[in-house]
């Protein structure tokens, strides 16, 4: 389950990564748990970009990038 907050950069969530487009070299990506803790995040080197996130427990996080918010259920 994905839901766009609000849409600069486009992301989207599959089992094991959450991936973006839409996106400048440099972008930083932060991914949040559901309590507001910082989990990981990632510097894109690209206009593309993936975060492997396998290993996370299953509950809710929030990716913010640019502009964006988008909220994950893993």
């Amino acid at each position: 389950d994905i839901e766009n907050i609000t849409s600069a950069i486009n992301c989207w969530y599959d089992s094991n990564k959450v991936y973006f487009t839409n996106a400048y070299a440099g972008t930083m990506v932060r991914i949040y748990d559901i309590n507001g803790r910082l989990i990981t995040h990632v510097v894109l080197g690209g206009n593309t970009g993936s975060v492997d996130v396998a290993n996370l427990p299953e509950g809710v996080y929030m990716v913010k990038a640019m502009n964006s918010v988008t909220k994950f259920v893993k």
